[in-house]
C-alpha cells in the first residue's frame, strides 16, 4: 500500500475507535443513576439528549 493509502485507513481506523469510544461514554451517561446525574449537575433532559446523539456526532474537541 502506499503511504498515503495507510495514512487514510489508519486514521479511520482511528475515527472509527474514538466513535465507539464516545458512543460507550454515552452509554455509560444514560445508565447512571439520577441522583449522581443531580450531583453533578446534569437533567434528564440533558442525559436524553446526549444519549440520542449520532454515533456520527462526535464533539470538536474529540477530533
Amino acid at each position: 500500500l502506499s503511504t498515503i493509502t495507510t495514512l487514510l485507513i489508519r486514521r479511520l481506523v482511528n475515527k472509527l475507535r474514538m466513535m465507539e469510544q464516545v458512543r460507550a461514554e454515552r452509554n455509560q451517561l444514560a445508565d447512571l443513576d439520577p441522583e449522581l446525574l443531580r450531583d453533578i449537575g446534569i437533567d434528564d433532559v440533558a442525559v436524553r439528549s446526549e444519549a440520542a446523539r449520532s454515533v456520527f456526532d462526535l464533539p470538536q474537541s474529540r477530533l
